[in-house]
């Protein structure tokens, strides 16, 4: 997902290993198509307006007679994890909605006993754990105790992931969705979840020719689910204290620039336009991630500051921050005044952290899913112009997307110093508008992502969006025998 390849060409690395596992199943037991009831009919109280209703003859009318449907979330990282810091309030939403979802959690990872386990575990319906199960057990497992309609996968080809599982047909719809953001590659997988921001409905990055071989469902919004309220709700504890050593290494910056990626996500491209960044601003720095403990962190914070040297910036204008519980890493985003994206393989839980935590993201619309996700999670956010009265720019979206690494680094330039309308002013009254812009964008980001129902954070409404989603694809297997491409309502391209 990071290499610089082609659409087609990533594709074709995804279908050749998924063949691997196609050819390691065929070679096991023979199994048949699982043999799934339809769902069960229940009683609902419909809304006024059907999410299905824009799918002509698939929603099986407006009775209040409705099916529920079995949905079951396969997935290695449910645990104190970045799919499950997302992932929680799907189960949450999905099991007090007590409608038309029955969502189960189909675990085959480790317990690590967090609280993000085990707040899953509570809300799913059921949840199975299939850790200590082969391949083969674990899929007659979930036919035998689940029996879903719907499978969605949420780990794709990540770290952790058994795609044996899903090989064998666990349900007879199967979906890629939320971790992986490209094409599984995989003829077990019948769709994929996206938004028009990620995947442009008519551009090339689309077409199921050349990029993905799964139909496409475009959901409304962004297609990234998003849970914060426990940890919003979380008192400041033992690591707060953390926050006053970078609090002390930030203290002397004009500005602060930032990006809190794992260190794997940073190239040399966007690693030189930073230090481009930070030439044109002086006593700026730029904050990033300690590196994890299963990397040798002290030999890649050298190597950075090493690079920033060989580019003409002091090495100690590179900040670390150290590794803290996620409710203490939204509270210290206040410190930071602007998130500059990577390029190859951009933020994505990373980004909605720094919105959550107040911070703006800056970051450029490449030609990949995965160097999308940013536009899509600021393209879910309230356009600013409202709000800015004095005729200058819009400051959210889509103005803090770009398509360029010029337009990146001239506009991050502007921003930390002010220069914003080409006015020659004094240095002191630029640091001074610099700071008004900023601080007003931060305003605007608390109002807008507190108070907007059916915005980036609002879990409730968009698993309201999954279930109708997972309806439509089993409505499109159930009555046309395959799979074809799906727009749910309000799904339009929008600015992107």
């Amino acid at each position: 997902l990071g290499a610089d390849l082609s659409p087609g060409l990533r594709r074709l690395v995804a279908e050749r290993h998924s063949m691997t596992t196609s050819r390691a199943v065929a070679s096991s037991a023979n199994f048949p198509p699982p043999d799934t009831p339809p769902p069960l009919e229940v009683d609902l109280e419909l809304p006024t307006q059907d999410p299905l209703a824009g799918l002509a003859g698939l929603a099986g009318g407006s009775s209040r007679r409705r099916r529920r449907l079995k949905v079951g979330y396969l997935c290695f990282d449910l645990n104190d994890h970045p799919t499950a810091h997302l992932a929680e309030g799907l189960f949450l939403h999905h099991a007090k909605s007590q409608g038309r979802v029955q969502a189960s959690a189909l675990n085959y990872g480790r317990d690590d006993g967090s609280s993000y386990r085990q707040a899953i575990a509570k809300w799913a319906r059921p949840f199975v754990d299939l850790a200590s199960q082969g391949h083969a057990e674990a899929t007659l497992t979930v036919r035998g105790e689940v029996g879903p309609q719907v499978v969605v996968d949420l780990q794709g080809h990540t770290l952790g992931a058994r795609p044996e599982i899903a090989a064998r047909r666990v349900a007879p719809v199967q979906v890629n969705y939320l971790i992986f953001p490209g094409t599984s590659g995989a003829p077990w997988i019948d769709f994929l979840l996206c938004d028009a921001a990620v995947l442009p409905p008519d551009g090339p990055l689309a077409n199921p020719k050349h990029a993905y071989s799964e139909k496409l469902v475009y959901l409304s919004g962004s297609y990234q689910v998003n849970y914060y309220e426990r940890h919003l709700a979380s008192p400041p504890g033992e690591s707060e204290q953390k926050l006053k050593k970078p609090e002390a290494s930030l203290s002397g910056a004009t500005f602060v620039f930032a990006n809190f990626n794992k260190a794997d996500k940073i190239e040399p491209l966007a690693f030189g336009a930073w230090m481009a960044i930070l030439t044109r601003v002086p006593s700026s720095v730029l904050w990033l991630l300690r590196p994890g403990k299963r990397s040798d962190s002290e030999a890649i914070m050298a190597n950075l500051r090493r690079e920033a040297g060989a580019r003409g910036v002091s090495p100690d204008r590179l900040v670390f921050a150290e590794r803290v519980d996620k409710a203490t890493h939204l509270r210290r985003q206040k410190h930071a005044s602007l998130f500059l994206d990577t390029f190859f393989y951009g933020a994505h839980s990373t980004a909605t952290d720094a919105l959550r935590g107040g911070l703006p993201v800056l970051t450029v619309m490449g030609d990949s899913f995965a160097r999308r996700v940013g536009g899509s999670l600021l393209r879910a956010a309230k356009r600013l112009d409202s709000a800015n009265a004095s005729g200058g720019p819009a400051l959210l979206a889509p103005t803090l997307v770009v398509h360029s690494l010029r337009e990146f680094q001239d506009l991050a330039v502007r921003l930390a110093t002010g220069r914003l309308q080409g006015r020659p002013q004094g240095v002191e009254r630029r640091r001074e508008r610099a700071g008004v812009v900023i601080g007003r964008i931060k305003h605007e980001l608390s109002r807008d992502f507190t108070q907007e129902a059916g915005g980036l954070f609002d879990t409730a409404s968009f698993t309201r969006k999954a279930e109708a989603a997972y309806e439509a694809v089993w409505e499109v297997h159930a009555k046309a025998g395959g799979a074809m491409h799906i727009a749910m309502g309000g799904s339009s391209q929008g600015d992107f």
